[in-house]
């Protein structure tokens, strides 16, 4: 099934953020994210494997690192 993007009033893109030389700052790349105007950010994680895939702990520590550095961005 594919995604009816055009009925999505957002901006949809991949976003990263690269802290300065000598910043304490994480990093942080997110593949996939609609920015909706509604004021809702959706992020997609995505993965390729030939095997089922699992979100683990450390998947799920690694992608609330990007949520919370994005959200330190946009405050």
């Amino acid at each position: 099934m594919a995604l009816d993007l055009q009925k999505i009033n957002a901006h949809i893109g991949g976003w990263r953020f690269i802290p300065k030389k000598g910043s304490k700052e994480e990093g942080a790349q997110i593949d996939l994210l609609f920015d909706r105007e509604d004021g809702v950010i959706t992020l997609c994680e995505i993965k390729n494997s030939e095997h089922p895939f699992s979100v683990d702990k450390a998947n799920a520590k690694q992608l609330a690192q990007k949520m919370t550095v994005l959200k330190s961005i946009l405050l």
